[in-house]
């Protein structure tokens, strides 16, 4: 519950900025839920804005709400698009991730090695990636996308990060 805050916060601020331009023309915004992490026990929605016919600017908030040592997960994104339709089509995205996740450190053992206690502390990472995928469109507007790709964590860790969804929403 503590993590519905920024979500909050991250949909009231796109709100607030596709309500500042009247002249937006029917199309440019989207609102997405990734379908995939429903079914492992996360919850990630997507804003998504189509600057043209070939490329959007977007972000996605993640968290998990099974027990995971990941706490939330912010993904601002760029996408271009080679398809024929406006902003659909095969689409090849540039990423950006800044998330937080739980470490344990300082493990106190008993006498059988046993890990009797632990410091838990909130790390934040950061980290750029790559993904491809496709973007299928209806003529009443409702989008559905596949994608997958990878992107490479700038901490004292290092490690990677996984980006795949099967999305699902409306573009109005």
């Amino acid at each position: 519950m503590r993590y519905l805050l920024p979500f909050a916060f991250f949909f009231i601020g796109f709100a607030g900025l596709s309500a500042q331009d009247a002249e937006l023309e029917l199309g440019k915004n989207e609102v997405k839920l990734n379908a995939l992490y429903l079914l492992i026990g996360a919850f990630e929605a997507s804003y998504e804005y189509n600057l043209n016919e070939e490329s959007s600017l977007g972000a996605s908030l993640t968290f998990v709400y099974e027990v995971s040592d990941f706490n939330f997960g912010l993904t601002p994104y760029y996408r271009l698009f080679f398809g024929r339709k406006p902003a659909a089509g095969f689409f090849v995205e540039g990423n950006a991730a800044l998330f937080s996740y739980d470490e344990y450190d300082d493990c106190v053992t008993d006498s059988n090695g046993f890990c009797i206690d632990f410091s838990e502390s909130a790390v934040t990472a950061f980290g750029v990636g790559l993904s491809v995928g496709g973007k299928f469109l209806t003529k009443r507007e409702v989008v559905v996308e596949v994608y997958t790709g990878v992107g490479r964590i700038f901490s004292s860790d290092g490690g990677a990060y996984p980006r795949i969804g099967i999305n699902i929403g409306k573009r109005f």
